[in-house]
């Protein structure tokens, strides 16, 4: 008996459609290496020919090279990717991004329009959604070049833009696009932050504009959830119609058990044969229907406020849900932090707004709101309850309680490097230290201008 289910209606896509524009934009971007050379703030690599020299090698982690497949010749001005012992200077950053133009003009364009990723076939367009990410170091860049010209305005437009565009590249996407659009406003929106006390009453009006967007008008976690569930239970139906669903279970549950070359034994194999033998316990449609429910149970915890979420996962002993199913803490985490910056970004810039007009801070949030700022947001991580605020001798302090979900009254989240040790080129150790991405087993308080 064929297992039947038809993928929930999709919301219509949108004409023209944002989409279409950042997937072309994907396609021209280039000088890939050199994007990422460029707006490195760390020398790179430096290789050291004399065995016995004492200095230490400077890393960085965006040095990993692209590989280089073309044969066309560089554009104007842009070095060889790899070659300098040295950041980027001006006129070679601006020559990265004048190869870029057209790519630019294109997310401009496309940032007008809504934006809608359609359901199709999981590996199509699949080398451009890697490339999308190119695009915010693209635009950090066009922005670095306007801070370095003292053109502070143009920077905030044009990352302001850049966060729009990364918002728009999850909506209607399965997980791996979602966690694309987190690196993606990750990237543009750093720099954001030490630009908001310049600013003046019409550049804050215009930013604030296009962070209500964001903030107002993005995708939440649970739309991930259900993207990526539909997308596993049309999977889950192919295969399970097919003469060759049991093998093709095993081998998804044990991925060592399809690879038919020498490096793996017989004993590399026993769970690949376990996993065989167990699909007999049970019909493909029992299978189905237990994936099925499991679908559901995910969609309803990512749905549920992060203090109801915490502890909740989905129970089973289905082998599609033990492999398929993407509930977790820590990735719930990524996305409601992700909204927790957009919103205090566009609370900082309703707070600039608010003291250029009256010369003074307000004395508390709901000042901004409705004339500043259209919504005032509420504190993911605080059970439907504001953000923290109040006013210092010069300044504020503005807070989310943080993942920990106790307020710690504005004390921040303490973020310890991490070490590791690596070799140069002549065998030679040395430590890189970085710091440590935030997780939802922090403890202490997100605070603005503290925590990004």
């Amino acid at each position: 008996m064929l297992i039947e289910y038809l993928v929930p209606e999709s919301p219509a896509l949108p004409q023209p459609n944002a989409y279409d524009f950042y997937l072309k934009a994907a396609d021209a971007v280039i000088c890939l290496q050199q994007i990422r050379e460029a707006i490195n703030k760390n020398p790179p690599y430096i290789h050291h020919s004399d065995s016995d020299s004492t200095s230490s090698p400077h890393f960085n982690f965006m040095d990993t090279p692209i590989e280089d497949t073309t044969d066309e010749p560089l554009p104007p001005g842009v070095p060889k990717p790899g070659t300098l012992d040295r950041l980027y200077n001006t006129q070679e950053k601006q020559a990265v991004v004048d190869a870029n133009r057209r790519v630019l003009e294109l997310i401009r364009e496309g940032i007008e329009y809504d934006c809608q990723q359609p359901r199709e076939e999981p590996d199509k367009h699949l080398e451009s959604r890697m490339s999308l990410r190119r695009l915010a170091q693209l635009i950090r860049l066009n922005g670095m070049l306007y801070q370095e010209a003292g053109e502070s305005d143009k920077a905030l437009v044009c990352l302001m833009e850049g966060l729009k565009f990364g918002s728009d590249i999850g909506k209607g996407g399965i997980m791996i696009t979602g966690l694309v659009s987190l690196a993606i406003q990750t990237i543009v929106r750093e720099p954001i932050w030490a630009l908001i006390s310049g600013l003046n009453a019409d550049d804050a009006r215009s930013a604030i504009s296009i962070a209500d967007k964001v903030v107002n008008d993005s995708f939440y976690y649970k739309d991930v959830i259900q993207e990526e569930c539909y997308r596993g239970l049309a999977n889950a139906r192919d295969m399970l119609n097919s003469n060759r669903w049991r093998s093709e279970i095993a081998g998804m549950y044990n991925p060592v058990g399809l690879l038919r070359n020498e490096k793996h034994g017989m004993l590399d194999m026993i769970p690949y044969f376990w996993t065989y033998i167990k699909t007999f316990s049970l019909s493909p449609q029992k299978l189905f229907e237990n994936y099925k429910q499991d679908c559901e149970k995910a969609i309803e915890i990512a749905g549920i406020p992060y203090k109801e979420s915490v502890g909740c996962c989905v129970q089973t002993k289905n082998l599609f849900s033990e492999i398929a199913i993407t509930v977790s803490e820590p990735l719930r985490f990524r996305f409601e932090y992700n909204r927790c910056m957009n919103q205090m970004l566009l609370m900082q810039l309703g707070l600039q707004l608010y003291k250029l007009e009256h010369d003074h801070y307000p004395v508390t949030l709901n000042e901004l709101a409705p004339e500043y700022i259209r919504l005032l947001p509420m504190d993911p991580f605080a059970d439907n309850d504001g953000y923290r605020y109040r006013v210092t001798e010069d300044s504020y302090i503005l807070y989310s309680i943080g993942p920990d979900m106790v307020d710690d009254n504005g004390k921040p989240i303490e973020r310890k490097d991490m070490k590791s040790v690596y070799k140069d080129d002549d065998g030679k150790p040395f430590e890189l230290n970085f710091l440590r991405p935030f997780s939802n087993e922090d403890r202490g308080d997100i605070v603005a201008g503290v925590n990004f």
